[in-house]
């Protein structure tokens, strides 16, 4: 490595300029050309490239070897399961990516560093040695050892000491990534409104689409694949998995998350609506392990009961330990307060097109129709998978919540809390 240049932060840097804080100001989004205008999202299905064969597909566990320096992209910080009942005292997790996509899980002690009482573990390891949001990190050679305990679904699991982490350059290009985006479809209550899903999750869940993508400059990928109650005929340009069970509907999708492995989960009202609503439902079939959606072995995402589903906030998101929940609803309320925060609307006024025509109250006779009739349904609902995404990358909604998050007033918070919490960190 280059030589270092020691910084304000007790641990090492190299010396770059850092850029420069967001000024603010109201964003100007130049539309894109028009998703065909008119033309249902079947169609536009069938022009899309063919599904990224190995996407899905989890990466091939790799040898460590000691002898050379471990370098990754910090993804998030989180305590150790075995302290979370103590406020992680023990130890922190280091969450990251390197530059071939192989996620990394650092386990550093924290038991020498200052006591902060309003500060967990992760909390307390990155405000101390000032690590910012996205960090590039490297463990020089011989510093770092595998993990006696793996906790994780990580490829490699490595403890360290806290003071021989060095800080890479912050300009370094992103490292490759994963990211999920999803919707779900559900049966419509009478009254069209869900007015309360705070502790349970009655209505059944009758689809859900999945956009997977790589942001692999050189060779970008795509799987498309949608989960369906009852039988529903192909789509081109997707896969289509039907079950006549809810609570094996359920189950394949949880493996399919834990299997494709994301570093980033979106949607449109995902922290809100979508997961909580998942989790919930999981929980009253009784799907087992469903909540175990994040990278850590045996610890459950949770909902926050008895929270009016009116009243829930975006810091209420449930926790995927490992995994990035970046909901571009949550991006809209707080770049764009004026807008109307509904999905139609965002997609009118950044992309030049809507959601697929086809009005919600039909829902529930669609999905009691015929084949036909579902996959009409799984069309629409791959698309609201598919629009957030697109909206992700127009808005450059990634790039500009990491410059947020090391130029906010907490700069070197986790970015996982950063999200959930928006620009208040």
């Amino acid at each position: 490595m280059n030589t270092q240049a020691e910084s304000s932060s007790p641990l090492k840097r190299s010396q770059t300029a850092s850029p420069e804080p967001p000024d603010g100001a109201q964003r100007t989004v130049k539309k894109p050309k028009p998703l065909v205008p008119s033309q249902s999202f079947a169609e536009v299905l069938q022009g899309m490239p063919a599904n990224g064969s190995t996407l899905a597909q989890p990466n091939e566990p790799t040898r460590i070897d000691f002898n050379k320096s471990l370098v990754f992209q910090l993804l998030d910080a989180q305590i150790h399961p075995k302290d979370s009942d103590s406020g992680g005292s023990g130890g922190a997790l280091l969450f990251g990516v390197t530059e071939e996509g192989l996620h990394v899980l650092v386990h550093v002690s924290v038991s020498t560093l200052p006591d902060v009482a309003s500060r967990d573990a992760a909390q307390r390891i990155l405000s101390h040695y000032k690590i910012p949001a996205m960090s590039w990190m490297e463990l020089p050679a011989g510093k770092y050892k595998e993990a006696i305990e793996p906790v994780s679904h990580n490829h490699k699991e490595v403890t360290i000491l806290p003071e021989d982490i060095l800080l890479q350059p912050l300009e370094r290009k992103t490292a490759p990534l994963k990211i999920l985006s999803f919707d779900i479809e559900t049966n419509v209550p009478a009254n069209n409104t869900f007015t309360d899903y705070s502790n349970r999750a009655e209505l059944p869940v009758l689809q859900i689409g999945n956009i997977l993508e790589s942001t692999v400059d050189d060779n970008p990928q795509t799987f498309r694949i949608i989960f369906t109650l009852k039988r529903c005929p192909p789509i081109t340009g997707a896969e289509v998995r039907y079950y006549f069970d809810e609570k094996k509907l359920l189950s394949a999708w949880r493996d399919f998350v834990v299997r494709s492995d994301p570093d980033i989960v979106t949607g449109f009202n995902i922290g809100i609506f979508d997961l909580n609503y998942l989790l919930l439902r999981a929980e009253e079939l009784g799907v087992p392990d469903f909540a175990c959606l994040g990278r850590l072995k045996g610890v459950n995402s949770i909902v926050r009961k008895g929270v009016p589903n009116l009243a829930r906030q975006f810091a209420d998101a449930p926790v995927l330990a490992g995994r990035l929940v970046l909901d571009i609803r949550q991006y809209i309320v707080i770049h764009f307060p004026e807008m109307r925060t509904n999905l139609n609307a965002a997609c009118q006024t950044f992309l030049d097109t809507k959601k697929e025509d086809l009005d919600f109250k039909i829902i529930n006779k669609l999905q009691a129709g015929t084949d036909m009739d579902r996959r009409k349904l799984a069309v629409y609902c791959l698309k609201d998978s598919y629009l957030p995404l697109r909206l992700l990358k127009q808005l450059q909604c990634l790039e500009n919540s990491v410059a947020e998050a090391r130029h906010g007033p907490d700069p070197f918070v986790s970015f996982g809390r950063f999200l959930r919490a928006g620009r208040s960190g």
